[in-house]
């Protein structure tokens, strides 16, 4: 049996290609959704939008610190997971259920699969990047998205260790097979977001980012992360930015193609948009999606 962990929104999305593949070819699994996002009916839009099947809910974590988080998503997890006993567990990405998964996988003499792996911004304030290098190192199967990203498993020894292979980014096949529609009247307006930890957790960091961006003049359409709320409400925005509440995929999907250009310090969107032609700022000190940048 394969075991799929999710957590994230982001995860949903960049695994529902995988799962559906393995449903067609009729092989057994379930898909565990850990928690980490608790914003149920937003997560369920998400399942339902890629016809995920099959899933265990494990109740929502709330608000602890990111090791208190970890550990608790972990014990969770591996409670739900010891009855079925998988065979394979796949994760996906540098999230903190990612990380959770692949330590419950090595735990329970598993094969573990990961997939997006050798993604690198060498930044140790952000947490993907500690959760994803140790992901990275105990994998048997490592996917790598890129050519660079397989050089940095080569870099790091991991590629004479485990199976790496490049795969292309789970997420360019999901914005391809969508019908995604065009809203004229935000051509002239930037599409915005922020959730980072190292951007939002800190009201001067996230000061001077607003601050950077007011000086530009633009318009912008900013869907607010719910990590991102509890800074913001403390600055005071212009009226040129729109607030909007959690978007769902095709939603923020067809904002991103019908705006002027993004911005954002979301790893995924700089994907989304780079897959869609869009032009990107991207808000960190720190890329590991280098190639988005290369590609204009």
């Amino acid at each position: 049996m394969i075991a799929f962990i999710m957590g994230t929104r982001s995860e949903i999305i960049k695994l529902a290609p995988v799962i559906e593949q393995a449903r067609k070819r009729h092989w057994e699994y379930k898909v565990y959704l850990s928690g980490q996002h608790y914003d149920v009916a937003l997560v369920d839009q998400f399942l339902q939008l890629f016809e995920i099947d099959r899933v265990v809910r494990i109740p929502p974590v709330f608000n602890f610190s990111d090791a208190h988080r970890l550990a608790i998503i972990m014990a969770k997890l591996s409670w739900y997971m010891a009855a079925a006993k998988p065979s394979v567990v796949v994760v996906q990405g540098g999230t903190n259920t990612a990380l959770a998964g692949a330590l419950i996988a090595r735990k329970m003499n598993a094969v573990l699969a990961h997939v997006e792996a050798g993604l690198r911004s060498w930044d140790w304030r952000q947490p993907e990047e500690h959760n994803r290098r140790v992901i990275d190192a105990i994998s048997d199967i490592n996917f790598a998205p890129t050519m660079r990203a397989l050089q940095n498993l080569k870099d790091e020894n991991i590629y004479s260790r485990s199976v790496c292979i490049v795969t292309g980014n789970t997420v360019v096949d999901v914005v391809k097979g969508l019908n995604i529609p065009e809203e004229p009247r935000w051509r002239d307006s930037v599409f915005l977001t922020l959730h980072r930890a190292e951007t939002v957790d800190y009201i001067d960091r996230l000061k001077a980012v607003i601050d950077g961006l007011i000086e530009t003049g633009e318009r912008f359409i900013f869907p607010v992360h719910p990590r991102t709320k509890r800074l913001l409400r403390y600055l005071e925005l212009p009226e040129r930015f729109k607030i909007l509440e959690p978007l769902g995929y095709l939603e923020s999907l067809s904002l991103v193609k019908s705006c002027k250009f993004v911005a954002t310090d979301s790893g995924s969107l700089v994907e989304e948009a780079t897959t869609l032609g869009k032009r990107v700022v991207i808000l960190r000190d720190f890329n590991d999606r280098p190639e988005a940048e290369e590609s204009g």
